[in-house]
């Protein structure tokens, strides 16, 4: 199912490129005013999987409700501090808590995630950039990332670490001119695996991803479009499955 919960992978992407990209604009999660309502859908292949509701209380806390093509229903609320998630509790329709995630900030930059009072993520910089990433399954080290950069400080490679500082994986990065840049997903022993054309526009938005398996064949192509700064439609095509996912996002002012 296209449609999973890959949300570390998704944060770590958007903090890693906050410096090189601008790929972090408002969602329907974003600032709004008291009363403004925003809807997120969800398509798989033109067939409604979920949709989301937003309603904004004030400038820093926001009520969602969630139901999928179940009918299963959650809601979330998200608490913010000086304009920074700090809290995100997501329970089901009868008040159950599912899932919590609470988020910590030095000098404006996030710290440290605690999901479900168990696993950690804890982020270290060197000169506002981020250089480190530590992941714990409660105070147990299960892996670890560092993060190099050019001179220009785009990121040049990352590269994961099991526990025992065993080489897992190497992302490496090239840009380019014309609005492009490409990451390769490498092997330790040098076998790339995965690559990725990334397109952008002249924000620095990003706005096509092509993605490639070891054999040279597209297996994925993603496309995301903006309007006003706010991303308004994304489409992940999984091209050897036939299986097309699609977010909708639809703002609703109040006044």
């Amino acid at each position: 199912m296209i449609l999973r919960l890959t949300k570390f992978i998704f944060l770590i992407f958007t903090i890693v490129f906050s410096a090189c990209t601008k790929d972090k604009t408002p969602a329907c999660n974003s600032n709004g005013n008291k009363g403004d309502i925003c809807t997120v859908q969800y398509l798989i292949n033109g067939k409604n999987e979920k949709i989301e509701y937003y309603e904004y209380q004030n400038n820093t806390i926001y009520l969602i409700e969630s139901e999928d093509k179940n009918n299963f229903k959650t809601s979330t609320l998200l608490v913010y501090k000086d304009d920074k998630i700090s809290e995100k509790t997501t329970t089901d329709f009868k008040g159950r808590v599912l899932n919590t995630i609470e988020y910590t900030y030095k000098n404006g930059l996030i710290e440290k995630e605690i999901h479900n009072q168990d696993s950690v993520i804890e982020y270290f910089y060197n000169n506002q950039l981020l250089n480190k990433i530590k992941y714990y399954n409660h105070t147990n080290l299960v892996s670890w990332d560092t993060i190099l950069y050019y001179p220009n400080q785009k990121v040049y490679q990352q590269k994961s670490y099991s526990q025992n500082n065993t080489l897992l994986k190497i992302e490496e990065f090239r840009w380019f001119v014309n609005n492009t840049f490409t990451q390769e997903s490498i092997l330790p022993d040098g076998t790339v695996f995965k690559k990725i054309i990334h397109n952008t526009n002249n924000q620095n938005q990003i706005i096509q991803q092509n993605i490639y398996n070891q054999n040279g064949e597209l297996i994925e192509q993603n496309k995301k479009t903006y309007q006003n700064n706010k991303i308004m439609y994304e489409s992940y095509n999984k091209l050897l499955s036939n299986e097309l996912l699609e977010i909708i996002y639809h703002r609703i002012p109040s006044n």
